[in-house]
């Protein structure tokens, strides 16, 4: 697999710098505040630290339970054309980074992201596995792991894993100035200086799985009321509205940033050990998400980095599961004209579409 996208990839910039003088402006529709590029192809590389730590903060005398995957960051290459942007992410090895198994023990990670983009509207869904993790607060339980014969500096969790799914959509209501595409899928460049107000409606779905892991370090609060669940699945949904400023300084240079809380609800389940029965829990959720970004962008090549946080928590009456995803990111693409093939593929989608509307 690594082989056939490294391969891809060096096909990829071989054909892109054949078609670099290409890229000319009268080959984009432009207006005096953002101009698409919906006629090329971006091709994008990045480097991110989108790892996603899962905590159960729960009440004394039980202690918390923070887990997380033996990950330093992922990498993700993305492809993109028009309306549809395709990515994917996975867990290189690179410069001793991701490679400390002996102490973190083994995960895997894989992710896929899908974009859709218009110009008031840009959905985003995304789907992520991880299996193997941590104990992160390990040494909470330096007693506990001790007496169960565990002298690591963390205890392992191999047969623990996790799926994340969502669906996003966002509506901007300053289309006709504000790039939505512009610092998320480079389907658009920002000529000049703009903002938006946008609505947010986001739908998700976790599976925070430890069923089929061995927790001998845990046994001690089996018979207490609080116990730890061995399996959470959530189904939730939010709703918010933000503000998302694009700032264009020196033609190619730009600053964005892009805040919005959100309230929702969701309901959860969760499963404990020792005979315990599950539980259903339904409560609202409120959350807090900002991302900010500083780059280069031409018509050929662009290029930055990216800081995104996003946190969230929903209070029960024993067990507070919440969630925090805070990443930096490092990214470059290019733009090249896209090859005939693919053209008529999309005006021949596009036909049936508006044969159908």
């Amino acid at each position: 697999m690594k082989i056939t996208i490294l391969s891809a990839v060096i096909l990829i910039g071989f054909y892109a710098q054949a078609q670099e003088a290409t890229v000319l402006l009268q080959d984009s529709i432009s207006d005096s505040y953002k101009e698409s590029m919906e006629n090329y192809i971006q091709v994008r590389f990045d480097a991110n630290t989108d790892i996603t730590e899962f905590k159960f903060n729960n009440r004394a005398p039980v202690k918390d339970f923070n887990v997380l995957p033996n990950e330093s960051y992922q990498a993700r290459i993305s492809l993109g054309y028009k309306w549809l942007n395709l990515a994917y992410s996975f867990s290189p090895k690179i410069g001793g980074l991701n490679d400390d198994e002996a102490l973190k023990g083994k995960s895997t990670v894989f992710g896929l992201g899908l974009n859709l983009s218009f110009n008031k509207l840009q959905q985003h869904i995304f789907y992520k596995k991880t299996e193997g993790y941590y104990l992160s607060n390990s040494n909470e339980y330096r007693t506990e792991l001790s007496e169960s014969g565990i002298f690591g500096k963390y205890a392992l969790l191999p047969d623990f894993k996790s799926v994340e799914a969502g669906l996003v959509s966002y509506y901007y209501f300053n289309g006709e100035k504000f790039s939505s595409q512009f610092a998320r899928t480079q389907s658009e460049i920002q000529l000049k200086s703009a903002g938006s107000v946008v609505a947010v409606l986001g739908l998700y779905y976790s599976d925070i799985d430890g069923s089929k892991q061995q927790f001998p370090f845990l046994q001690s609060n089996i018979d207490q009321n609080l116990i730890y669940p061995f399996r959470n699945q959530t189904y939730y949904a939010v709703a918010g509205a933000g503000y998302a400023y694009n700032y264009i300084f020196l033609k190619k240079f730009y600053a964005t940033a892009f805040v919005y809380p959100t309230i929702g609800a969701q309901s959860t389940r969760l499963e404990f050990p020792a005979g315990k029965s599950s539980e259903k829990n339904t409560e609202m959720t409120i959350s807090g998400y900002g991302e900010f970004s500083l780059g280069y962008n031409s018509r050929s090549w662009f290029g930055g980095a990216y800081a995104s946080v996003n946190r969230y928590t929903s209070p029960t009456a024993d067990i507070k599961p919440s969630g925090e995803q805070t990443y930096v990111m490092a990214f470059i693409g290019y733009r090249f004209k896209a090859p005939k093939p693919i053209e008529r593929s999309f005006e021949w989608m596009g036909s049936k579409i508006k044969k159908k509307n």
